[in-house]
């Protein structure tokens, strides 16, 4: 996908089904990033929880992280679903 895109520059935007895979790939970094944010934040929550058990952590960031994450996946799985399903017939035709 990166050759052709080098080598065709903006006319690779002319298609629908090449958008839609930039989409995709942007959301599935986002959701990478998400992930290992995620995680990096709740091992130090746990740790500063474990260490001194009479200390308050606050789990709402995480929570809200955890909602963001939860819908950008929804709309990847929704685009590549859209891909996969809609693509296929496009391309029969």
């Amino acid at each position: 996908m990166l050759f052709q895109i080098r080598r065709l520059r903006l006319a690779y935007l002319k298609e629908f089904w090449n958008i839609l895979d930039l989409i995709v790939i942007a959301i599935s970094i986002c959701c990478i990033g998400f992930n290992i944010y995620r995680t990096v934040v709740v091992n130090k929550l746990l740790n500063k929880l474990l260490t001194s058990g009479e200390t308050y952590c606050d789990f709402d960031s995480i929570s809200y992280w955890q909602i963001v994450f939860n819908s950008a996946l929804a709309i990847m799985v929704f685009f590549a679903w859209i891909k996969v399903r809609w693509g296929s017939i496009y391309r029969q035709v």
